[in-house]
């Protein structure tokens, strides 16, 4: 790695925290992909400073870096304050180019969890865009009569959160700047699980009937193609169907999923009925609030089962608020610290190029999410 832009790079992070104290950070990064196999081939990269990432107050809450190598591309969102974990997201053989690349020249990036960005001149405007994103979906809910369900209500609780900020500094810090050689870190097998063969399936693709509402039966497309492809389970996948597109058009239905997307109850049952097609031995599982939850979601990677994982209402367009499903296919116990659960998915929105593995911490997270799966 070149130590020129491992200095600058951790320097300007350490000039740019509130304290404003100069720390030294040459190893944070290199530590990171040191004890994570999956960022190996990240590990000759050059690392370029890409955007600043705002609150919603206007100060800067973290950082985005994307990494250039000569075997594959990755990216870094690092954080700007001590009490939230440094590495709060990241990917390899993947960037955020594309979603980053809808900013306007004269508009800062807002950031307020994983695939989580507002693009404007300022908070206030930030705010604006949500709160009309809020109104819009609130009016089409009414206009199909919808008001007073269950829906309606969680759309008219819907608040912008920032990042979880602790109140004192995260172990992350101490834990990545320790020097841990130059050879690999020895991973316990216990401590880190990848499933490798999820095929990553893009909710636009040509052919899917509900492109911007698909993310949740996109995502159980994926897991049933991983099913009968990788583990040879008699479930219908895509070759069934004739397609990738008619197996989420058809998972889409049995959802009942709509415009505003799908509830996470909505995809363990529809999903569940899918896979009674061949066989009534599945059962499914579904957790509403991922906050004290974690050992649920390993237990389900190790028993071979991908998960959804479904994110709070949001919008960054200002157009209509939605839910977010991506794919939760791995898990890693000792993050940034021993102890510090960091989670790997495939995101099936947010760019037709998107299609390598993305992680994030999943207590900077947690109290945003609920998962579901199958067993």
């Amino acid at each position: 790695m070149d130590g020129v832009t491992f200095n600058w790079v951790f320097t300007f992070l350490a000039l740019n925290r509130k304290n404003n104290k100069t720390e030294n950070y040459d190893n944070i990064y290199a530590t990171l992909v040191k004890k994570n196999e999956q960022l190996y081939n990240l590990r000759d990269g050059k690392i370029v400073f890409k955007e600043h990432l705002y609150d919603i107050d206007d100060t800067v809450v973290g950082y985005y870096f994307a990494v250039e190598s000569e075997k594959t591309k990755g990216y870094f969102i690092t954080s700007a304050v001590d009490t939230i974990d440094p590495m709060i997201q990241y990917g390899v053989d993947v960037d955020l180019e594309e979603t980053l690349n809808k900013k306007m020249k004269d508009e800062k990036v807002y950031y307020f969890g994983v695939n989580k960005f507002s693009f404007g001149k300022s908070g206030k405007e930030v705010k604006e865009k949500i709160e009309k994103a809020k109104s819009a979906t609130l009016k089409k809910l009414k206009d199909e009569k919808k008001d007073g369900t269950e829906e309606y209500k969680k759309v008219e609780k819907a608040q912008l959160k920032s990042l979880k900020k602790g109140d004192k500094r995260s172990p992350g810090w101490d834990g990545l700047l320790k020097d841990n050689g130059n050879g690999m870190v020895s991973i316990a097998a216990t401590d880190y699980k990848v499933l490798s063969g999820v095929d990553r399936i893009y909710q636009r693709s040509s052919g899917i009937n509900n492109p911007n509402s698909a993310c949740g039966p996109t995502v159980a497309a994926m897991i049933m193609d991983y099913y009968h492809d990788e583990l040879g389970y008699n479930v219908r996948d895509n070759a069934y169907y004739g397609s990738w597109a008619a197996l989420v058009n058809h998972l889409y239905n049995k959802m009942g999923s709509t415009w505003l997307g799908t509830t996470i109850t909505m995809w363990a049952n529809g999903a569940l009925t899918h896979v009674y097609h061949t066989s009534n031995a599945w059962s499914s599982n579904t957790v509403t609030d991922a906050v004290g939850n974690s050992s649920k979601f390993i237990g389900a990677i190790d028993s071979n089962d991908p998960v959804a994982i479904r994110f709070d209402l949001f919008d960054s367009g200002g157009t209509s608020i939605e839910y977010h499903f991506v794919c939760g296919i791995g898990y890693d116990k000792n993050g940034s610290y021993a102890g510090d659960l960091h989670v790997a998915y495939k995101d099936p929105d947010n760019g037709a190029d998107n299609t390598g593995t993305h992680w994030f911490d999943w207590t900077d997270d947690d109290q945003d999410i609920d998962f579901a799966w199958l067993s």
